[in-house]
């Protein structure tokens, strides 16, 4: 019987294009801060639309451009998602946010004009 980990790599792995959303979450002071990474994508042998937590990242202070890039990076390498099967990263405008997105390779054209910080 598969675990629902194993369900849930088997429709990432169904899925031919998905969309990553990532914010961040901070406690008051620099006690405790979150990184979520999920996918929403079409599954094509259920005809349905799926969203799924992939990742929640502890984030060590600061909250770099280059730790969040590091942070969406690992959940990509542990999904086994590929550079071209991301459509598109949506996100607010933080700037340590837009600078990880345009930290991640093939990210550049995804940040469009209202995506600007």
């Amino acid at each position: 019987m598969k675990t629902a980990t194993e369900k849930l790599e088997d429709l990432v792995r169904e899925a031919r294009r998905l969309t990553l959303c990532v914010d961040g979450w901070s406690k008051r002071g620099p006690t405790a801060a979150f990184l979520g990474v999920s996918a929403s994508f079409y599954h094509p042998p259920t005809g349905k639309a799926q969203h799924a937590l992939l990742n929640l990242h502890r984030l060590d202070h600061p909250h770099t451009g280059e730790s969040i890039a590091r942070c969406i990076d690992l959940t990509l390498e542990r999904w086994d998602i590929s550079d071209d099967k991301v459509l598109l990263v949506v996100t607010d405008n933080g700037s340590n946010i837009v600078k990880a997105i345009r930290l991640l390779p093939d990210r550049e054209e995804q940040v469009g004009a209202d995506f600007q910080a």
